[in-house]
């Protein structure tokens, strides 16, 4: 599990055309060259590139030396001393390259072996898909459980091959124990064992930080993880010990084990694991567990791994070890062992003195005539060679390459398998046991390690978006809005982002489940990044290290957790089992608010999002315990809130949406929910245990930054504009645009009436942003903004929102129910209404207009405008003035100052110009709403402006908003 990974960047300057590029376009023009290189060489060589030159990657070349059609084309790796090695062991007959992207952009490289750091697997896979090349990547495949995901996806999307370096999989003795077991030559099983020890005390030093060796490029190598000062432990191999690289022995040699159990006896899905261990013994500046036991519940058998670091014990034999009702099986990559079981009566099993047997009464054992009878048959093999143990799973790898069939260790087992290992170290890091649900991917039931897993997710989503974008996300200007907005309206960034890999899939998704599906990187991204903003890296490391979100609330709220610190009520359910006699407890945990949140959406439906978002704001924290019998269910359920204002409105919507719910409210602030076919009496003197429940706060204070050292310079640095204008000309952003919306269909810029080019050449505009931005910035601006493809890009970025309801007037007030706004008419006769305005030529949508009785340049119109970024109103008034500038000459500002609506935040601009050789006065003022622009722009003549200027004006300032998105507890009190 990542503790704290930050992006770090490695130059982009020289590096050519780069294979980021290409996998941010999302064309699939190098991958159907690929392809169809491929089906026309089926019978010839695959030119094979290998990235990392390590323990590994040395044993991939030998062996990728014997395999006939393997023509070994490039060499990557980031220690020049390594990558010397490595050519001269093939007889330097191939391209050496220090930067791997430019291995990825070499043409003859049909496939790609990824044998790195573990960090790096899940990016430089998706890599190497997005530029065509199949890949043969080592296992642990992930770092983190979303990056399996992605890897399914890009791989889909781009038809690739990929092979997990789950090598027993290509031993041919396993192949045949997984027969044995499968045709049930050891009946049932009903347990594995799986275990890796040794003995390396007293660990490997504790080594001073300092300069890396020559030739050792450490930025390259910590490439999306945290920058941190290069350590010897943190390099060459002993990587595996730190939290930022790798999850230790767990997905190390873990995976491995459970990989073949997945193999033998699935596909599995784990019900529920426990962990517990740490770093006991090892006196090193290693952070992962030297001693660990993991326990997994496949449902129908359990499945134990142990790993020992400091002390091996006496010899037990192989490393995993099947148990079934006819015997065992051991087996490791030498061989397997089958011992039967012998066939003893079940009396027989019974303890017996040797003097007299049991008293009078007891078990009597059965007499056995001759030899003890076996459940099954002795067996060995011991045909493994470990020498040969890449070579197998190469060859099915180049197989697949030219028959284009799916690979041994497939994508799907190697993220199922890696996901069961990060959940076993998060349990670790927890203290308990986690329920896991394998259709939704999420903790079930533990809302606590639902928000760690966002603040691992987010974090992780923020260095790889950071890496692919060539800067530190939080740098962008609008970074947490345009987050926060994608995150609150899930389905409208799918639907702005179509090419995107899983698009379709999530948008035909159920809204809850979408939604349970997306929480952790989304919302886990807008923790991260508002953490960031307020300390840097040294406040995430304080996050992951010492002090974690208690909540998902707090990962919806960030602000709960570094300001008005608000953790969770921690709630002690009674023992129900002497009122619900004949019930056993089969669960308790739980929902959080995120949770809360999901049961309301899916019993209220998509069309309540908001007010279910609502109802479970103010959570202030909940338990819930399933009870069952052999007939029904019981589901106990006590929720507090902040607030009794809280408590009324999920009272409310619970009472709406949870049909065949009991709910009632013991206390002002607390709502007990029972679900259960009981009578009138037994449902009331539940619901009384249950209203006793304790409760308690958690304590934990927000963090102090000083005491933490935190100070200016330890926060980041908004990115300049011509730092700004240098990442958007990059190819790789501009088309990762056009991938986004869909493959870059649509009317240019200036068919849509965007004449940015006037916009950018005006004097205005360039002084104006010489004055913002220093020298150069009008040049920057330009740089930005100037090119054909980027405006028609942001053309279609601000498409015109889809109009839905037209709104209605009702004497001189209009209101739309879509949009949640009024607005009242200017005062006097004769102002008309006009609900089928004329649209303006961008990419906005003119919703009301109210005309002047005479005078054509008078009139009120209401805008609304999708928001890509959306930014503090307050951020965007110096452009809206440049741009101002430009459009009106004579332009003179009579005013710029911030305003309100209700909760929603806006600027209010005043200013005289011409337009077309018309004289104007124009008051106009802009909200941002959650992920919209409202813009109410009142206008007219220069000349009438003291006649209908006061009724003009009114008019502008009675723009009210029904509802803020997002709205804060707070908020709602009032």
């Amino acid at each position: 599990m990542s503790h704290g990974r930050s992006a770090r960047h490695v130059d982009l300057g020289n590096a050519g055309t780069l294979p980021r590029r290409t996998f941010l376009v999302g064309s699939t023009a190098a991958a159907t060259a690929a392809v169809a290189r491929q089906v026309a060489a089926a019978s010839d060589t695959v030119g094979v590139g290998l990235i990392g030159y390590g323990l590994i990657g040395k044993r991939h070349l030998l062996d990728l030396r014997e395999q006939p059609d393997v023509q070994l084309v490039a060499i990557s790796d980031c220690h020049q001393k390594r990558l010397e090695e490595a050519r001269t062991l093939v007889g330097g007959k191939v391209r050496a390259y220090a930067d791997f992207r430019r291995l990825l952009d070499d043409r003859d490289v049909d496939a790609v072996f990824v044998a790195t750091p573990d960090h790096w697997h899940a990016l430089m896979t998706m890599m190497a898909c997005a530029a065509g090349k199949d890949v043969y990547v080592e296992k642990p495949l992930t770092l983190f459980p979303r990056e399996g995901i992605w890897m399914q996806q890009l791989a889909q999307r781009y038809r690739r091959v990929v092979q997990v370096g789950t090598q027993q999989r290509s031993f041919p003795h396993y192949a045949r124990a997984r027969e044995l077991i499968r045709d049930g030559h050891l009946g049932q099983i009903v347990s594995v064992r799986m275990h890796a020890i040794r003995n390396v005390m007293p660990g490997f030093g504790n080594p001073p930080d300092g300069p890396p060796p020559e030739g050792f490029d450490w930025d390259m190598f910590l490439g999306p993880a945290p920058l941190r000062p290069y350590n010897p432990n943190r390099g060459l191999y002993h990587f595996r010990w730190f939290w930022d690289t790798s999850g230790g022995q767990m997905t190390n040699l873990g995976q491995h084990a459970l990989d073949i159990v997945d193999w033998f006896l699935g596909p599995l899905e784990l019900k529920r694991v426990v962990s517990f261990g740490g770093r006991y013994a090892l006196k090193d500046n290693g952070q992962t567990p030297d001693t660990q036991d993991a326990l997994f519940d496949f449902g129908s058998f359990t499945a134990v791994w142990s790993h020992r670091e400091a002390s091996r014990g006496e010899p037990t034999g192989e490393g995993l070890v099947f148990y079934g009702t006819k015997g065992s099986l051991s087996i490791s990559r030498s061989g397997f062992t089958v011992t039967p079981d012998p066939i003893i009566p079940p009396e027989n099993a019974v303890p017996q003195w040797t003097e007299g047997g049991q008293p009078v009464g007891g078990v009597v054992p059965r007499r056995l005539e001759g030899p003890p009878r076996l459940w099954t048959t002795a067996l060995s093999d011991r045909s493994g060679d470990q020498r040969h143990q890449f070579h197998r799973h190469h060859r099915n790898f180049l197989d697949c390459v030219k028959s284009r069939k799916t690979p041994v260790s497939d994508l799907a087992s190697g993220h199922r398998v890696a996901t069961w290992c990060h959940l076993a170290n998060l349990s670790l890091q927890l203290g308990r046991s986690l329920t896991w649900d394998a259709a939704r991917e999420t903790v079930v039931g533990d809302d606590e390690a639902a928000g760690r897993l966002a603040l691992i997710e987010g974090d992780a989503t923020l260095a790889m978006q950071s890496y692919l974008m060539g800067i530190d996300l939080e740098r962008m200007p609008g970074a947490v809005q345009s987050a926060k907005a994608n995150a609150d309206e899930p389905l409208r960034a799918i639907e702005l982002m179509p090419g995107m890999p899983g698009a379709r899939e999530l948008a035909e998704a159920p809204a809850f489940l979408r939604e349970s599906l997306l929480f952790s990187y989304n919302q886990g991204l807008v923790f991260v990044l508002t953490v960031r903003l307020e300390g840097g890296q040294k406040l995430l490391d304080h996050a992951f290290q010492k002090d974690p979100p208690r909540s998902t609330e707090q990962i919806l709220h960030p602000e709960k957790w570094l300001k008005a610190r608000d953790n969770p009520v921690r709630i002690e359910l009674p023992d129900l089992s002497a009122t619900l006699v004949g019930y056993r407890r089969l669960a308790e945990g739980s929902l959080g608010e995120f949770g809360t949140q999901l049961v309301l959406s899916e019993h209220l439906g998509p069309t309540e999002r908001e007010q279910c978002r609502r109802a479970a704001a103010g959570w202030g924290g909940d338990r819930f315990a399933l009870y069952a019998n052999a007939k029904e269910d019981v589901l106990a359920w006590v929720t507090d809130w902040d607030t009794q204002a809280d408590a009324l409105e999920f009272e409310n919507a619970a009472r709406r949406g949870l049909q065949g719910w009991a709910l009632s409210r013991p206390s002002p602030n607390r709502v007990v929910l029972v679900k259960g076919a009981l009578t009138p009496a037994l449902l009331e003197t539940l619901q009384s245990g249950l209203a006793e429940a304790k409760a308690a706060r958690t304590e934990g204070a927000a963090p102090d930054p000083a005491a933490l050292g935190i100070g200016a310079n330890d926060r980041p640095k908004p990115a300049g504009m011509n730092e700004l204008a240098k990442v958007l000309q990059d190819p790789a952003v501009k088309e990762l645009m056009q991938m986004a919306l869909g493959g870059g269909k649509g009317e240019g810029a200036e068919d849509a009436g965007l004449d940015l080019t006037r916009i950018l050449d005006h004097p205005a505009t360039q002084k104006l942003a010489d004055e913002l931005l220093g020298e150069g910035g009008a040049e920057a601006v330009q740089a930005l903004l100037g090119n054909e493809q980027m405006q028609k890009e942001m053309a279609k970025l601000l498409a015109p929102p889809e109009q839905k309801d037209e709104g209605k007037v009702e004497g001189q007030v209009y209101s739309n129910a879509q949009y949640g706004i009024s607005i009242a008419a200017p005062g006097g006769e004769g102002w008309k209404a006009n609900t089928k305005p004329e649209q303006p030529p961008m990419g906005a949508r003119a919703i009301v207009e109210f005309t002047a009785p005479q005078d054509t340049a008078g009139k009120v119109a209401l805008i609304v405008q999708n928001l890509p970024i959306p930014m503090d109103p307050a951020q965007m008034a110096p452009m809206v003035e440049m741009v101002l500038k430009s459009q009106f000459e004579d332009y003179r500002k009579i005013r710029s100052s911030p305003v309100t609506s209700g909760n929603v935040k806006g600027i209010e601009m005043e200013f005289t110009g011409n337009a077309g050789g018309v004289a104007l006065h124009v008051l106009q003022r802009m909200f941002v709403n959650g992920n919209r622009m409202f813009t109410v722009l009142g206008t007219t003549g220069g000349a009438d402006w003291e006649k209908q200027g006061e009724a003009i004006r009114k008019s502008v300032e009675s723009l009210t908003f029904g509802v803020k998105v997002e709205p804060k507890k707070e908020e709602k009190e009032e």
